[in-house]
């Protein structure tokens, strides 16, 4: 599942609909559907959110009660009971726990995920629901349509990714971080496949209970940093950044609450809750 502005933004999202906003974004209509192009000076504009640490709440252990073990976790929400579902998609089973973590009783078996594959580098298609509003984008540019629940496109979202020229040392990185302990025949195969030319502006867009668009910005070959997410408004203002830790995964995104799956040393799974501070 960002990185996801000052004062003036903040503003801007209950402004008009059209013209410019404080020079960092701008709308204009084609075709019925509107545009919103964020200027490059937009991210620096928005406001800086954080996760902040220690978690509220953590459900996961290494041993013990195999309801609290995961193995791939693929996804988990936020009840409007307080109560957290966790899919496991290790043993396909969808578990429900109460606001204190505590595992509830009873388990929906063979839950079903997907996964969509792709060449080295290669964009991929990737969505996010909320309400009425479908969000869709294959990451190619820094680009997401906005659908309502028919299909019909209702707004397109802008905004410049950056330099994402991919180099010689890009591609090596990629074969040693993804490959580097497999047998080397396997290794050489891979080697044969062919590289773009650069590297997709994003990899995951997710949403939050305010209906903003977060997108999580594509993590290059061999950088040890954080991820990077942008968070955009329903208007398509790019509003907030934000930066998480590699091993951490947001699942979903509430008003003041984040769930993520993190990792430890021993790549044990958890799933944990944690204060979402939005910066003005």
């Amino acid at each position: 599942m960002a990185r996801v502005a000052s004062a003036a933004l903040a503003a801007l999202a209950a402004g008009c609909a059209s013209g410019d906003r404080a020079g960092t974004v701008s709308f204009r209509d084609s075709a019925g559907v509107t545009i919103a192009e964020n200027a490059p000076a937009a991210a620096q504009a928005a406001a800086l959110w954080t996760i902040e640490e220690p978690a509220l709440l953590t459900i996961g252990v290494l041993e013990g009660d195999s309801a609290y073990q995961f193995y791939h976790v693929g996804g988990a929400a936020l009840l409007t009971d307080g109560r957290i579902a966790i899919l496991d998609a290790g043993s396909r089973e969808l578990r429900f726990f109460a606001s204190d973590g505590r595992h509830e009783i009873g388990r929906i078996g063979e839950a079903d995920h997907g996964m969509v594959g792709g060449r080295m580098f290669a964009p991929r298609t990737s969505t996010a629901v909320r309400g009425e509003r479908f969000w869709i984008g294959t990451g190619a540019e820094g680009s997401v349509e906005v659908r309502d629940r028919a299909g019909t496109l209702r707004r397109i979202v802008r905004w410049d990714p950056g330099d994402r020229t991919v180099g010689p040392e890009d591609r090596a990185r990629n074969l040693e971080e993804r490959f580097g302990d497999a047998p080397p025949e396997v290794r050489r195969s891979f080697e044969q496949v062919p590289a773009l030319d650069r590297f997709p502006a994003y990899s995951e867009l997710g949403t939050d209970a305010e209906g903003d668009l977060w997108v999580k910005a594509y993590h290059r070959p061999g950088d040890e940093g954080p991820d990077h997410w942008l968070v955009f408004d329903p208007d398509g203002v790019l509003i907030a950044r934000l930066e998480t830790p590699a091993s951490m995964r947001i699942l979903e995104a509430g008003s003041d609450r984040v769930l993520c799956m993190v990792s430890d040393e021993f790549d044990v799974e958890r799933v944990a809750l944690f204060q979402l501070r939005r910066g003005g």
